[in-house]
């Protein structure tokens, strides 16, 4: 069996669907070709521009590209150009109306040969798909022993420096310079060019390795002005970017111009919002996988920037209403006092709160309550200047930190923003609500001199807490005093305005219990005097069932002591089983310190003796409702949070799995470069990932343990990139010393693989995907449990896909062969229990190696 897995080791399978990128600018086309093409068995996907293709062509692997050629903004020779550096051997299909000499010869330079005529039959379009993607197989290259492994280990080391790099990037820019030192050491070149055109960031920055020319940069800038204006379709004129230049002073001595150029477009979604240059007097330096390398990585370092950008907007953005949340809102706050004191200017701290707002939530919903507040953050916006910074600091309150504004520029925008209020109709579709505010005002140069910014927006809070207790619908500002907008009219003096807006109120609704009938009608003609609903009940078991009638609708339970049959007591334990929420006041004409002590354990708020006085009684049920609406609010508080930490956990996720996937893409792609140096091995390495994970699943590995083994088994070979081509591509058994060079690759993988944080254990499976579990393996010659566990599923299933593959020089082997070799060196090459387990789930395994991506 040892002999005939050697053999194995060097073959794959080829087969699997061929995949087809269609890029035609015209619906209908692109439509007729998908359906054609798929009903053939190819999968097919579509793109509408030449940007759109290339963003698909970074994160998908096809086998051949069907391209129009007349397209509205990037041509499709332009497309050509940039897809075939990203996957040099994409086969591919020109189908046009528009075939001239020119672009005849332009094709021909690309290496594209086939082109057909529109309009074009589907059934030959489909047959010179099958036959571009069979000779670009039976053509490709194999990759150079010395280049591959530096290709690898480039590109492993690339990642590790982003994994730990990106996070500590502010911008784009910033994130793609230092990638650009990177290649720098790794790549030929003299000047590192960096074009970025994303948002605020407009910068052409040019840095120098050594000391070349200004003739040799003015070409390197009129390249990368070049090349932006042909990828992008849009004209990029000088005043419009802002130059830099870092490394080596210019020198007239130096090289008056680049001899070989390398761009690449920087792409982010669908626009191309740079270009990365790499200039060099050497002569055609870079090889298509050096190209290949630079695309991938800059698409890998662009799509990471993203997503950690939206992790932080996500982290740092309240979602209800779309302003700054309580986090960033410290961030800030600190950052405007520091300059604040670097530069002796003054800020504003104002504190906003939605007058009455709790009692809206309560009488109108939550629902409500959210629209209300999201369109009083669009008021805050609208009245704020570009600089000022608004946050939502809790519940319906609202922070905005004014940068340079002094005491009257923070009194000015507190009435601009009462006024707008007042003026507002929220919910005009619902409930046409009008609505006043409370603000605090506090400046960082009152006379009270705040020495820290907390102190500054503490000093607002309780500027805030002033114009609430003065009445309401005015501004106060700390420490002098509280003031309401002054309304002028035909220039006469101001006068204070009291608020005639009516405020929302919600009864109290009560449930009186006695047996008495004459004590229960006069309790219920105090509290109705107050506005309050009474339910009256005679038993402990009628205020239950009322209450269980209409869950959360009542607010308190005001129960007498002696009941009949179930006592008061009983009855506050029930209660407190039906809905916690609800306020419990006991009264009695036998107060005893028992009694009192006993109610209170059973959750009563308070003990009122008999008889009751109207006055107690009122004072007493005002003090339990408004009890009962902290701890509502407390609860709706932290129910608010749970939710938003449940919906920011599920975007960061969101937003990890796609760099998570962005990272195997780029694995991915690197063990497809492998394979096509073994010419058939076709899918191999993805297709053993996914048999090791059936069987590491079913032998009950957790989650973690899976991805280990998801990524030991995809770079299991990666180690080969070290063996000569002489050996590694040989189409027969190998000579002993070449089997010993052979017996390298695993050791040769560990280390490529060990540096990195993300693949460290995984470098265990590679390192011991050839040891035999009866220690005759290679390259430490370990046993039985020595073998890590990962090391000991794969090289079950390693073994079996490639008895089951067909190799130049050996048919495949018939399941039941390939079985009896399983069973026959279990205990010598393979660990027992894992062929039990395999044994167990062979007709999943099978079922998986006869889809045709597999």
């Amino acid at each position: 069996m040892t002999g005939a897995r050697q053999g194995y080791e060097a073959g794959g399978g080829e087969g699997g669907a061929i995949r087809v990128l269609v890029l035609d600018d015209e619906q209908a086309i692109r439509r007729v070709y998908a359906m054609g093409m798929q009903e053939r068995g190819f999968e097919v996907e579509t793109a509408d521009s030449g940007r759109g293709a290339l963003q698909v062509l970074m994160q998908q692997t096809f086998d051949v590209l069907v391209v129009d050629l007349k397209m509205q903004g990037m041509d499709g020779i332009v497309f050509l150009q940039e897809a075939l550096k990203i996957w040099p051997w994409l086969g591919v299909i020109v189908v046009s109306g528009y075939v001239t000499q020119d672009a005849m010869q332009r094709a021909e330079k690309l290496g594209v040969t086939r082109v057909l005529q529109k309009p074009v039959e589907l059934r030959e379009l489909c047959e010179a798909v099958s036959e571009e993607a069979a000779a670009k197989r039976r053509n490709l290259e194999p990759i150079p022993k010395g280049h591959a492994l530096a290709l690898m280990r480039d590109h492993l080391k690339l990642l590790t420096r982003l994994e730990h790099g990106m996070p500590g990037a502010d911008t784009l820019f910033q994130a793609l310079s230092e990638f650009g030192q990177d290649l720098a050491r790794m790549l030929v070149c003299d000047v590192v060019g960096l074009l970025v055109l994303a948002g605020d960031e407009r910068v052409l920055l040019l840095t120098s390795e050594k000391a070349v020319s200004e003739s040799y940069l003015h070409a390197v800038r009129r390249e990368m002005t070049t090349r932006y204006e042909v990828l992008s379709g849009r004209k990029l004129r000088a005043e419009d970017v802002r130059v830099e230049r870092r490394g080596a002073p210019p020198d007239a001595s130096g090289p008056a111009r680049p001899e070989t150029t390398l761009s690449v477009p920087i792409i982010l979604g669908r626009d191309v919002s740079g270009v990365l240059t790499l200039a060099t007097e050497a002569e055609n330096p870079y090889t298509p996988t050096d190209v290949s390398l630079l695309y991938h990585a800059a698409n890998h370092i662009s799509a990471v920037f993203i997503a950690l950008r939206q992790m932080h907007h996500l982290a740092t953005q309240d979602p209800l209403t779309g302003v700054y949340n309580r986090i960033r809102l410290e961030e800030e706050l600190e950052r405007s006092w520091l300059l604040t004191q670097r530069y002796g200017a003054s800020m504003g701290v104002v504190v906003v709160d939605v007058d009455h707002f709790k009692t809206l939530n309560d009488a109108y919903g939550h629902a409500v309550g959210d629209e209300i507040l999201r369109e009083f953050s669009r008021i805050l916006e609208s009245v704020a200047r570009a600089s000022d910074i608004i946050a939502r600091y809790g519940g319906d309150e609202f922070v905005a930190i004014l940068p340079q504004a002094r005491e009257e520029d923070a009194c000015a925008f507190s009435e601009r923003l009462m006024q707008s209020t007042r003026e507002h109709v929220f919910c005009p579709k619902t409930h046409e609500l009008r609505l006043t505010i409370s603000v605090g005002i506090a400046t960082s140069l009152n006379p009270t001199k705040p020495a820290t910014s907390g102190e500054l927006l503490s000093q607002a809070d309780r500027a805030l807490y002033t114009a609430k207790r003065a009445g309401r619908d005015r501004a106060a500002i700390w420490p002098h005093h509280s003031r309401k907008e002054a309304v002028r009219e035909g220039g006469g003096e101001a006068e204070d305005t009291v608020s005639t807006l009516p405020v929302v109120q919600v009864p109290g609704r009560i449930v009186l219990v006695d047996d008495e009938s004459a004590i229960r009608d006069l309790l219920r003609m105090m509290l109705e005097r107050d506005g309050y609903v009474i339910k009256t009940c005679a038993t402990a078991q009628e205020a239950i069932d009322a209450v269980q009638a209409e869950p959360g609708y009542y607010d308190v339970v005001l129960t007498d002591l002696g009941l009949p049959r179930k006592s008061g007591i009983d009855l506050l334990r029930d209660m407190s089983e039906i809905d916690e929420s609800i306020v419990r006041i006991v009264m009695t004409g036998y107060a005893t310190v028992d009694n009192a002590v006993n109610c209170l354990r059973q959750g009563a708020y308070d003990f009122i003796q008999k008889p009751v006085g109207r006055s107690q009684l009122s004072a007493l049920i005002k003090r339990a409702l408004e009890y009962r609406e902290l701890r509502l609010e407390r609860s709706r508080y932290q129910a608010h949070l749970e939710d938003m930490v449940r919906e920011r956990s599920a975007q960061l996720a969101e937003l990890l799995e796609a760099i998570r996937k962005s990272y195997e893409f780029t694995l991915e792609a690197l063990v497809g470069m492998l394979d096509a140096r073994e010419h058939q091995t076709g899918t191999h390495s993805l297709r053993t990932r996914e048999l090791t994970l059936i069987l590491a699943r079913h032998m009950g590995l957790d989650e973690n343990q899976l991805e280990t083994v998801a990524h030991g088994a995809l770079l299991h070979d990666i180690g080969k990139i070290g063996i000569p081509d002489t050996i590694l591509l040989r189409p027969g058994p190998l000579a002993p010393d070449e089997w010993e060079t052979m017996k390298k690759h695993p050791e040769i993988g560990y280390n490529i693989l060990r540096s990195s944080p993300y693949l460290g254990e995984a470098a265990d499976i590679v390192r011991e995907h050839q040891e035999n579990f009866d220690g005759s393996g290679y390259p430490a010659g370990l046993r039985g449990e020595e073998i890590c566990i990962g090391a000991r599923i794969f090289r079950v299933i390693d073994a079996y896909d490639a008895m089951r593959s067909a190799r130049v020089y050996s048919a495949p082997l018939s399941e039941e062969e390939a079985l009896r070799e399983i069973t026959e060196n279990s205990g010598k090459q393979f660990d027992p229990q894992v062929v039990e387990a395999f044994l167990e789930c062979r007709e999943a395994i099978e079922a998986c190696m006869a889809r045709p991506e597999a």
